[in-house]
C-alpha cells in the first residue's frame, strides 16, 4: 500500500515536472515575441515628430498639409475614397490614409449599420 502511494507521488511529481517545463518553454516564446513588439516600438517612437502647435505636418494622398481643419477635411475625404465600393459585408483592414508626426496613420473600414465606420 505504501509502494503504491509512493509511485503515485511520483507519478505526480513527474508530470508536475513536465508542465513546468513546458510552461517555461512557452513562456521563452513570449519573450522573444515581447522583445520583438518592444524592439518595434522603440523604432516608431524614434520616427515620431513633434506636430505641436506651428509644427503642424500632415501627409494625405501625397498632399502636405499644415493647417489643421484641412487635414482633418482630407482624411475625411481619404476614408470616404477608401471605403468607395464597399459591400454590406466587406471589411478593409489596414487602410493607409496618412502620414502624421511621422508614423503611418491607417484604419479599418467596415459598412456599419449607420454607414461606413473608421474607427481609430
Amino acid at each position: 500500500m505504501e509502494l503504491a502511494r509512493l509511485e503515485r507521488a511520483n507519478r505526480s511529481h513527474h508530470n508536475t515536472h513536465a508542465a513546468l517545463e513546458k510552461q517555461i518553454r512557452e513562456l521563452h516564446q513570449w519573450i522573444a515575441v515581447d522583445e520583438r513588439r518592444i524592439e518595434a516600438q522603440d523604432q516608431t517612437i524614434a520616427r515620431r515628430q513633434d506636430i505641436r502647435g506651428e509644427k503642424f505636418r500632415m501627409t494625405v494622398a501625397g498632399h502636405q498639409l499644415d493647417k489643421r481643419p484641412d487635414a482633418g477635411r482630407a482624411l475625411q475625404h481619404a476614408i470616404t475614397a477608401a471605403s468607395a465600393g464597399l459591400g454590406a459585408t466587406e471589411q478593409r483592414d489596414r487602410v493607409p490614409l496618412a502620414e502624421l508626426g511621422g508614423l503611418d496613420v491607417t484604419a479599418t473600414i467596415w459598412n456599419g449599420r449607420d454607414g461606413v465606420l473608421a474607427p481609430s
